[in-house]
């Protein structure tokens, strides 16, 4: 792997993705899943060279491959690895903030639609698979994340209600009566 991250032509393994084969993509992303955890000059290689896949097809997202890679697929071992290449990206980053903020790329790639699509061809065989640890691991560490940002008095930051009801109270509190027109006037 030390090897993978110094070899300046590394790019050149990326273009692998453009096969057929599956086999030869699935080994790609578990290269790139293995450089992820490696280490954090792996991982800033990793997240180069889908820079780099996405500069050389003129795609406007780095990780659109991915995500259409996900919906596409039919091989249960190619969805499963590259499911645990999403975690790994996402895990692998340094702060809860930088982990939220990648895992939002892949949201608003459409992933939840894929992830939840997965889980209901999970359902449907009854079989607990590989893929199915995979989805569980991004849901858990999703939720994990997620508690962390929580805010003042448990005001969970990502939910506008929450917001809005925070600050209703907090208005509520300082001024009585006049904090309820003003409120009024605001809305």
């Amino acid at each position: 792997l030390k090897e993978a991250i110094i070899f300046r032509d590394f790019f050149v393994c990326v273009s692998a993705l453009d096969t057929n084969n599956v086999t030869v993509k699935k080994q790609v992303f578990e290269l790139l899943s293995a450089l992820c955890v490696y280490s954090q000059e792996g991982y800033h290689r990793c997240l180069e060279t889908l820079q780099h896949y996405k500069e050389q097809k003129n795609e406007r997202y780095r990780f659109k491959l991915i995500v259409e890679e996900l919906k596409n697929a039919k091989n249960v071992e190619y969805q499963t690895a590259l499911l645990a290449f999403v975690n790994c990206v996402i895990i692998s980053a340094p702060s809860t903030k930088k982990r939220i903020r990648i895992r939002n790329e892949f949201i608003g790639l459409k992933l939840l639609e894929a992830i939840s699509q997965l889980r209901r061809e999970c359902s449907e065989s009854g079989a607990e698979s590989d893929l199915m640890v995979q989805l569980d691991v991004f849901d858990e560490q999703r939720y994990t994340d997620e508690g962390q940002l929580t805010g003042p008095d448990g005001v969970d930051l990502n939910s506008h209600l929450d917001v809005f009801y925070a600050i209703l109270r907090q208005v509520k509190k300082k001024t009585k009566n006049k904090g309820k027109k003003y409120f009024q006037i605001l809305v």
